[in-house]
């Protein structure tokens, strides 16, 4: 038997042939082997509270969700909802409709609809990490390697890990850093690349994404490309690759891992505007104004593909000869 509970929408009207009161949406959980009461465990875990703020928001979206029929979750313990998958019921809006909304009608003078099944499974961070060999000095990204079922083969991928529901992302882009490499680091050492929505056309998954960058010893390089990681109450059995720097781009062309793509040209974009910084160059005046102030400082540009300033050739007129 479906169990079932009315959630508070920020829509001041009822959806469509709705018996529920305006401002509330019908949620049904109709997993075949659902356990009694849990619904109610569902709807009590950050996960699905996450995902509902995120939905359930009028600022600019023009649309009403109706309902929500949960087909079937999956569970990591007691109270950590790993996934659920939702079919929900949305109804498109009429933009700029003011105070009281009006309902957007399809070509057939329906009530239009918004393509709304999710499959949902919360955020994940990815680090991309950077190793200098010290003697011989040479550079390296990590990528680990292990067996993902769902695409059936190995996949070379960077640190990865899905978030646990704390709001703690460094936190746990640390702890993933040291369960997948064997690199025990301070949270605050990360650097920041942003976010990226992998598929969100059919799932709420968001990567946030960070770098860090070390320098390891050659006996700890030489140990760790022997060993193996991961977390034994995961199941995983991640070994190491490590990629000369040189060769990533090349590399990322093959291996078919977004987030590892996403994060290297983050990554060399910081670089390039760590480097811009050192010059001089304004990004608000698109000028170079320290390092050629005094000599030509309104035609000095700054080129973010090689990371260099030119100066151009000034184009003040010169008399011509008599």
């Amino acid at each position: 038997m479906s169990q079932r509970a009315l959630l508070q929408t920020k829509a001041a009207i009822a959806p469509p042939g709705s018996a529920n009161p305006p401002g509330r949406a019908e949620v049904v959980l109709s997993k075949p082997d659902a356990k009694p009461g849990e619904l109610d465990r569902i709807l009590a875990t950050p996960k699905f509270n996450q995902w509902w703020d995120s939905v359930n928001r009028t600022e600019g979206l023009d649309y009403i969700i109706g309902s929500v029929d949960i087909r079937d979750a999956n569970w990591f313990g007691p109270t950590n909802l790993g996934f659920f998958k939702a079919d929900c019921k949305v109804y498109r809006l009429e933009p700029n409709a003011g105070d009281i909304p009006d309902f957007a009608l399809d070509a057939k003078g329906q009530h239009a609809t918004v393509p709304a099944i999710a499959f949902v499974r919360g955020g994940a961070v990815a680090i991309l990490v950077k190793v200098t060999v010290h003697e011989p000095n040479k550079s390296y990204f990590i990528l680990t390697s292990q067996i993902r079922f769902p695409v059936g083969q190995f996949c070379l991928e960077t640190a990865a890990g899905m978030l646990d529901g704390s709001g703690d992302f460094k936190g746990v882009a640390a702890k993933e850093i040291e369960e997948e490499l064997g690199i025990k680091i301070n949270a605050e050492e990360l650097h920041d690349l942003g976010r990226f929505f992998p598929s969100p056309g059919g799932c709420d998954e968001f990567i946030q994404m960070y770098y860090y960058e070390t320098t390891i010893s050659q006996a700890v390089f030489d140990k760790k490309q022997r060993s193996v990681f991961g977390s034994s109450s995961e199941s995983e059995h991640i070994v190491l690759q490590f990629v000369p720097e040189k060769q990533m781009s090349s590399v990322l062309l093959k291996i078919g891992d977004a987030k590892a793509e996403i994060a290297y040209r983050r990554y060399l974009l910081a670089k390039r505007r760590a480097r811009a910084a050192s010059c001089g160059y304004s990004a608000k005046t698109a000028r170079c104004g320290v390092k050629y102030a005094g000599t030509n400082p309104d035609y000095c540009t700054y080129n973010e593909d090689t990371a260099r300033c030119r100066v151009v050739a000034s184009k003040r007129k010169t008399k011509p000869a008599t």
